[in-house]
């Protein structure tokens, strides 16, 4: 029973298929709904802002879109905490897969599907008004402030766009024009999203739409596979990463996400005007672990996802269980709203990574798995030329 006692371990009541366990909340709102509560400095400890209990609020609908969220956060510390094997049942088509690895590990890949590299953009992309209110964190995380080699630092500022039309088995890809931003300190394990915007969504903006997306087109493999690129050129092992950053959070269901978490509906006005109402401030992160809903919400979320992925489908370089022990969130405001999660990763442990498990035909019927994106193609990617 060694899966369970896993899934025990990090993230109580998710072991039950209907998770009739799981919080509800009141309805409010039509998405991720929750009462209006004002701050109460009685919910920070030591300048950590914990969620309200759960058990003070109402319950909701059984249908509810939060219960499949927070089942499909289940699913995912389920994928980090146990083999790869076991990770695989988690992806649908259910119990098809006999491995969750990703096909995605080799760099050229990536010009293979018709992204570019923008190295002059990537140096313009260290903007000092993205230093001013990064740097401080940095310092309270013990690491260097974020400058980028040219200029004396440990950062490489990293842009990719999908910005080519590429041919694979007779099949045109067409551009989509999707975007990456990202800062690298592969030396001292920081990985920072900038900007995501994907092929799907980018897709659809262009005239015409582009619906024949690159097989190629997830983030957890986009960033993955430059990381890693990037640690072989500095002869740094990829598994040293321990921060995972998504900087001004956009995506609607992600701060949706996040609002249940803190347990109050955040504005942006709030969100932004932090000289006069500083509740949400680094100093007064929010900082969730697996054991909570908020945390198994925030998981699910689209950035989170991203992140669970990322150590879920590469456990050949990351490690058999490898997990997110916590994800904070805290606001910033340089000249615009910022919305920050910061997803920490456990130390490595070389112990977790023994696949001498004590049952012997790992039979476990993991339930019904609820993670509802299956990040690849039934495809296997064509090789680079």
């Amino acid at each position: 029973m060694k899966l369970f006692s896993v899934l025990l371990l990090f993230a109580p009541g998710c072991l039950s298929r209907s998770y009739p366990q799981v919080g509800r909340i009141a309805p409010g709102e039509p998405f991720l709904p929750f009462e209006r509560q004002q701050h109460n400095p009685n919910h920070s400890v030591s300048g950590i802002n914990r969620a309200p209990a759960l058990g003070s609020r109402a319950l909701f609908p059984d249908d509810h879109p939060l219960l499949q969220t927070i089942a499909e956060g289940c699913s995912l510390i389920g994928m980090m905490s146990t083999r790869d094997e076991v990770a695989a049942r988690f992806l649908k088509p259910a119990h098809t897969r006999k491995t969750a690895e990703s096909p995605w590990t080799e760099w050229k890949s990536l010009k293979d599907w018709g992204y570019n590299f923008d190295e002059e953009g990537s140096y313009d992309a260290h903007a000092k008004h993205q230093k001013t209110y990064l740097d401080p964190v940095m310092r309270s995380l013990g690491l260097p402030e974020l400058n980028v080699v040219e200029d004396g630092g440990s950062s490489e500022p990293r842009i990719w766009e999908h910005g080519r039309a590429t041919i694979h088995d007779g099949v045109e890809y067409k551009r989509t024009k999707a975007w990456y931003q990202f800062f690298m300190d592969v030396e001292h394990g920081l990985l920072v999203t900038l900007v995501s915007y994907g092929p799907q969504y980018k897709g659809l903006q262009q005239t015409p739409p582009v619906t024949v997306l690159p097989k190629l087109k997830n983030l957890c493999d986009i960033m993955y596979l430059e990381y890693a690129h990037l640690a072989a050129q500095k002869n740094v092992p990829v598994n040293r990463l321990r921060y995972y950053m998504v900087d001004n959070v956009q995506n609607e269901e992600t701060k949706a996400a996040v609002d249940y978490a803190i347990g109050v509906e955040l504005t942006d006005w709030e969100c932004h005007e932090l000289t006069r109402l500083p509740r949400h401030t680094w100093d007064k992160k929010n900082v969730f672990e697996p054991d909570s809903e908020a945390y198994k919400a925030l998981i699910a979320s689209p950035s989170g996802r991203s992140a669970a992925l990322l150590l879920a489908t590469h456990k050949k370089v990351f490690g058999e269980r490898r997990i997110i022990e916590s994800v904070t969130f805290w606001c910033q405001t340089p000249d615009e709203i910022n919305y920050n999660l910061l997803f920490t990763i456990k130390d490595h442990d070389e112990e977790e990574d023994d696949t001498d498990w004590e049952d012997e035909k790992e039979s476990e019927d993991p339930g019904k798995p609820d993670f509802s994106v299956s990040p690849w193609p039934s495809a296997t990617p064509r090789p680079a030329a």
